[in-house]
């Protein structure tokens, strides 16, 4: 099934089209495991019910209704965790999914943005989402392409010359899909690594308010 999706994205985005958008280029945060983590962790001088009452606010003001988004909240605990999306400007993608934890305490919160999922348009199907890391982490679409590469170089040991420039001719060709995929990435990285640090500053701002009357 995994290489049956990579397989579909490559034949998709071939021949090359211009992306809408040229963000800039950014490393996403990873945790231990490998998984993108955005991490965000303030000092406040409000209560625990205040900074929950502040995290509340800002997610019905960021993604509108918020028994919609909402999937688990404990007062008592100071944790909220909510399903979030955002669209992309890109030709290939159509938006991202997220999940978002904010935990709430006295003086201190933490917000960890994971889960992260990218929209494929099937042009002709339904949107199909696919974590991050199947795409593009370690055996994704680039590791993919590496790997076919490697076998076509192997087969042209002891090749006569006729097969050798055609298996050239197909490294060639799969280079260029290699070179364009990467293009991509680094593209989506930068506009995901924008959409979310906004998100980040909306929600610092946010828990500043001090809306005690």
């Amino acid at each position: 099934m995994k290489s049956l999706i990579l397989s579909f994205v490559v034949a998709l985005v071939m021949p090359v089209v211009p992306s809408l958008v040229t963000a800039q280029s950014v490393e996403l945060p990873k945790s231990a495991d490998g998984k993108v983590t955005f991490e965000q962790i303030a000092e406040s001088e409000l209560s625990k019910d205040a900074l929950y009452k502040n995290a509340q606010t800002w997610i019905t003001r960021t993604f509108g209704d918020y028994k919609t988004v909402v999937q688990f909240e404990d007062k008592e605990a100071g944790r909220v965790i909510l399903k979030g999306i955002s669209k992309l400007e890109q030709l290939l993608y159509t938006d991202f999914r997220f999940a978002i934890t904010i935990d709430t305490k006295a003086k201190k919160y933490r917000a960890i943005l994971t889960d992260l999922e990218i929209g494929v348009d099937h042009l002709d199907a339904p949107v199909s989402y696919h974590p991050y890391e199947q795409m593009w982490g370690p055996g994704g679409i680039i590791d993919w392409h590496t790997k076919e590469i490697a076998e076509l170089r192997s087969k042209q040991k002891g090749a006569g010359k006729g097969q050798i420039r055609y298996l050239q001719r197909k490294i060639d060709e799969i280079s260029k899909k290699q070179r364009f995929m990467q293009e991509q990435s680094e593209k989506l990285d930068g506009e995901i690594g924008e959409t979310v640090d906004n998100l980040m500053v909306t929600l610092k701002a946010a828990m500043k308010v001090n809306n005690d009357f």
